[in-house]
């Protein structure tokens, strides 16, 4: 879905115009309400709910974003998912393109002379998630982060730890608490559980929660402005203030004075401030010395990134909630490793292989399949380029600190035999080859003695947690080597 540069005869008012089919527009509204669901509600609200449907030209149907701001962020961040959903709605299953009102809007006066009127802009249906998050303060796409629903581990034991020492109103020191580590590793999760449980206990705390950047979009407003009241009111009013992204404020020496004096003003009158970032205190650079002074006093816990096993545990965990609703959406554990294997990010990585295939089943209306799962894949990380068996060889010597010819030697040494099968196992998972390919790559052995080794593998994975963290580490190996 891409920008078209229509000339006269693609125009609305040239030959190749259609009339828009009666039910285009209801179909985007239907379309609106399944991707509310798929993804945050910060890019649903500022975003995708600003699209409008305006014509069907050669039959294609043409979506209109207000500003070239939006039409950047929506083409960047979900114009495939926006193809594929649309496409669930649409009978005709018809193309899409997308254009900036603010620069191609000319072309289609004839048809409207500004699609964003008072009542377009009511047309968003409520539904029940409205009113959770008018209830609680929690929109409707983070609704499901709870504890109960967070995935712990080795990663984060001590940051889930702490948050729930925070929630049992436990004896803290520090009044400020700075919970950092890589995108997607669950931190939000962390900030939300904590957000839920607090007004889950109805014990008079009140909490207050933003992100960094909506702290300076509203910082700004005030200022231009010249009146920070209600920023101010709305800041300070919690008892328990959670704050996200700090480093989307570093270099913004204004909006770093402004919320330093309000966090200190947060502290001085009892309250706990929770910030998260993607950096701990020493490294994260931007911010005034007094700021910085700040973060290091405060109580600082680092969330790092997920082990292979809370990996599989992420994806099992948000493909039962969706189970839960659309019992069709049946994700095997064959499917869990695929995706573990193919996609290296963090959770929200993870996750979003799992919500683009959701899209795939159609909403969860089939049940999945590995073919459907590998479309998706290639889809979120590009075509797939398989390793060669002699880099799977390279990296498993490299791990165990072996030489490619050991491996492939007649040696039967059980230090040698166990990363010879777990290279053919990978070989075999990797690449597609057949038993026999890969028995003669490890010194012309036979193809009973492959499907041994996958056999041996399979098993070990049952029994012995370690063969798996073995595995994990030969992958990163070969990426290592491909990259």
């Amino acid at each position: 879905m891409g920008t078209q540069d229509h000339n006269d005869k693609n125009s609305p008012s040239g030959s190749g115009q259609n009339d828009m089919t009666p039910g285009a527009p209801a179909i985007w509204q239907n379309a609106k309400q399944q991707l509310k669901h798929l993804v945050s509600a910060d890019d649903y609200n500022r975003y995708i709910s600003e699209v409008r449907c305006i014509a069907e030209v050669d039959g294609r149907i043409i979506l209109a974003a207000k500003t070239r701001f939006t039409f950047d962020r929506v083409g960047e961040a979900n114009k495939r998912l926006i193809q594929r959903v649309w496409k669930t709605q649409d009978p005709r299953e018809r193309g899409i393109d997308f254009i900036c009102w603010d620069r191609d809007g000319h072309r289609f006066k004839d048809l409207f002379e500004y699609p964003w009127t008072e009542t377009d802009q009511a047309d968003e249906t409520p539904d029940e998630g409205d009113d959770l998050e008018a209830a609680s303060g929690v929109s409707e796409d983070r609704a499901h982060e709870t504890f109960d629903t967070l995935v712990v581990g080795p990663s984060n034991q001590k940051a889930v730890e702490l948050a729930q020492h925070i929630v049992d109103q436990g004896d803290l020191p520090a009044r400020i608490v700075l919970l950092h580590g890589p995108q997607g590793a669950g931190k939000t999760h962390i900030v939300t559980a904590i957000q839920q449980a607090i007004q889950s206990a109805r014990d008079g705390r009140e909490v207050v929660y933003l992100t960094a950047e909506e702290f300076q979009t509203e910082y700004v407003a005030a200022a231009m402005a010249r009146d920070s009241r209600q920023l101010k009111a709305r800041f300070r009013r919690g008892d328990v203030l959670l704050l996200e992204d700090l480093q989307t404020i570093s270099h913004s020496p204004e909006t770093d004075k402004e919320f330093c004096r309000n966090l200190r003003a947060v502290t001085a009158s009892g309250g706990r401030v929770i910030l998260t970032a993607d950096s701990g205190p020493g490294n994260l650079t931007g911010f005034s010395p007094r700021l910085r002074s700040e973060l290091k006093g405060a109580a600082a816990v680092e969330i790092e990134s997920l082990t292979p096993q809370m990996r599989r545990d992420v994806v099992r965990m948000h493909a039962s909630l969706l189970a839960a609703s659309e019992p069709n959406f049946n994700v095997t554990d064959d499917m869990v490793e695929a995706i573990c294997n193919r996609v290296r990010g963090e959770g929200r990585e993870l996750t979003g292989a799992l919500m683009t295939l959701f899209a795939e089943t159609r909403l969860g209306k089939q049940q999945p399949t590995m073919d459907m799962l590998q479309r998706t894949l290639r889809r979120q990380a590009g075509d797939y380029r398989p390793p060669s068996m002699d880099i799977i060889k390279r990296a498993t010597a490299k791990v165990f600190g072996l030489t490619k010819a050991e491996l492939e030697s007649p040696v039967k040494s059980q230090s040698i035999v166990y990363p010879r099968h777990l290279a053919m196992y990978l070989c075999r998972e990797m690449t597609g080859k057949s038993y026999p390919q890969i028995g003669n790559a490890f010194g012309g052995r036979d193809h009973a003695t492959a499907i041994y080794a996958e056999k041996r593998i399979r098993r070990d994975l049952q029994k012995r947690p370690e063969t798996a963290a073995h595995l994990e580490e030969i992958r990163a190996a070969i990426y290592g080597l491909m990259d």
